[in-house]
Parts: structure tokens; C-alpha cells; sequence
């Protein structure tokens, strides 16, 4: 498992501190974690309590810092909201992210590259490797149009 390290990136920007109080708005507003049999969905403990922790924690200043223990709890409302929220609800229990939660979690996640280092082993990297390796075996390049530089990578026959 890779060590995390959260940094204090001083690139930060005002507007990506808007952008996670957006997404921890619309997560606080319109996500649920929570559902029975019956049909009912709420909000667990949980995600009320990380969505309370990011958004106290967030500095809205001109020139915004976000301390390590803030980057670590968004990481974690990010991923929470990632795996187990849902904010579209359908006939036959349908649950989904909609449109905007998607965007939202994309501007999130470019966000968190920014307070994120992730760090490997050696044996870790190497294992990497040879999974990366392994499944450059499964593409093969094709070329869309002879005669131009336009090529890409299609998967293996059989693979």
C-alpha cells in the first residue's frame, strides 16, 4: 500500500477552495449513503460528520492554505462519496451519481493532485511495473489513417 504524504501546496487557488465547498455543498445537500429495502435513503453519521469537517476547515482567504489534516479529510469525503453516495434515484431502487456529482468529483480529484504525494516501496513499484507491463501486452497500436500520424491502441484479439 502506498504511503500518502499531504502537503501544503501554496499553488492553491481561491477557486478550487470554491470548488470543494461546492461539492461538499452539493454532498451535504443531495447525496445519501443509506438505504433499506423499503426504499428510504438518508445520510449516515459518517458522511454528515465528513462533510461538517471539510467545510469548518476550509480557508476561504485570499491566498487559501489547506494544512495536511484538511487535505486528508477531504481525500476522505472524496472517496467515501466516490465508492458508497449516490444522488439520482429511480424506479426499481435505481441509485446513480448524476452529471454534476461526476464533474464534481473530477474537479475534486484534480484538486486533491495537488496535496497529494504518493509514495512507493521499491517492491510496490516493482510489482507496478510488472502489472503495467502485463497489460501493455493486452494493447496493440493501429493506425486510424495510413499515411498520417494519427495512431492508438486497440485491445489484443483473444485478450
Amino acid at each position: 500500500m502506498p504511503t500518502i504524504l499531504y502537503l501544503n501546496d501554496p499553488s492553491i487557488l481561491p477557486d478550487e477552495i470554491r470548488a470543494v465547498a461546492t461539492f461538499v455543498e452539493h454532498v451535504g445537500q443531495k447525496c445519501f449513503d443509506e438505504f433499506s429495502k423499503g426504499g428510504e435513503k438518508a445520510r449516515s453519521d459518517s458522511l454528515a460528520s465528513k462533510v461538517r469537517d471539510v467545510i469548518d476547515g476550509l480557508d476561504f482567504g485570499a491566498d487559501p492554505v489547506v494544512p495536511a489534516k484538511i487535505a486528508k479529510r477531504i481525500v476522505d469525503l472524496y472517496q467515501h462519496v466516490g465508492g458508497d453516495c449516490f444522488d439520482t434515484f429511480g424506479d426499481g431502487g435505481h441509485m446513480g451519481k448524476s452529471v454534476e456529482l461526476l464533474r464534481l468529483l473530477a474537479e475534486v480529484d484534480a484538486i486533491i493532485e495537488k496535496l497529494v504525494v504518493y509514495q512507493m516501496s521499491a517492491e510496490e513499484e516493482e510489482l507496478a511495473q510488472a502489472i503495467w507491463a502485463d497489460d501493455a501486452g493486452l494493447y496493440v497500436p493501429f493506425d486510424d489513417n495510413p499515411g498520417t500520424a494519427g495512431s492508438g491502441h486497440r485491445l489484443a484479439a483473444g485478450a
